[in-house]
């Protein structure tokens, strides 16, 4: 069974190429991406707030101050 080890470096199997596509097609046709700075902040700002009741049990509003 044909097989490749983690230590091979061989890199033809990932999935490069499908995830860096779409922001090199936003870069070359000067276009927003859909996943852009205000999406990572909300996202990060969730992880926040998610873990925020473990700490104080207290509750969480978004977005956080």
């Amino acid at each position: 069974m044909p097989t490749i080890m983690p230590d091979s470096g061989d890199v033809h199997h990932h999935p490069f190429d499908a995830q860096i596509k779409p922001f090199v097609d936003c870069i070359l046709e000067n276009r927003e991406s859909h996943c852009n700075v205000a999406d990572a902040y909300r996202t990060h700002e969730l992880c926040m707030a998610s873990t925020a009741p473990r700490e104080g049990g207290r509750v969480v509003k978004l977005p956080l101050e």
